[in-house]
């Protein structure tokens, strides 16, 4: 999977040059698989866990924390938006699938959705309808990329898009905060 993200190193390397990068894999569903209610078990929990390792042994901006994931990672975004959205300044779920009932969580934070209308592996309607959710919940910093003929590839688009990169840099919980 490491391979399907060169894209923002080759094109973004600016950007991403100054900021810990971390790419969990997994070859099972990202789920929170808990028992309790915070437990942090499970594989999705293992990179919340792994973030905040990251953040006791280096020296981290945590108003300046994102989140982005392609394709099961898509799932793994919208996932980690809803149940920790107060940890991310801002998340790029691509072609992924979020619970619409949990948008008005989501209307906060911003969000760039990427997906297109071609995919066959994850349904465009999953990133719509999420989308939807989120600006019917009164979100207004949520905005849908939608790509034509690129099938299940939307990541190569998002990872390329400077504009995108500038944006999610421009991300400041800290200023969101204070509304500067």
């Amino acid at each position: 999977q490491m391979s399907n993200i060169d894209k923002m190193f080759e094109i973004n390397g600016d950007f991403v040059s100054q900021a810990i990068v971390i790419c969990p894999q997994s070859n099972e569903w990202w789920n929170l698989d808990r028992e309790m209610y915070g437990d942090r078990k499970g594989t999705l929990a293992s990179a919340m866990n792994l973030l905040d390792e990251i953040q006791k042994n280096y020296s981290c901006d945590k108003n300046r924390i994102y989140v982005t994931g392609l394709s099961m990672g898509g799932y793994a975004t919208w996932n980690l938006l809803e149940e920790y959205g107060d940890v991310f300044a801002a998340g790029i779920p691509i072609c992924g699938g979020g619970n619409t009932y949990n948008a008005s969580e989501l209307k906060d934070i911003p969000i760039r959705i990427y997906h297109s209308t071609d995919d066959t592996t994850v349904p465009f309607s999953l990133s719509q309808n999420m989308y939807d959710a989120i600006v019917n919940a009164g979100g207004k910093k949520v905005k849908l990329v939608t790509l034509y003929s690129v099938g299940h590839n939307s990541w190569d688009s998002a990872y390329s898009d400077r504009d995108t990169f500038s944006w999610l840099f421009a991300q400041d919980k800290a200023k969101t905060k204070t509304g500067k």
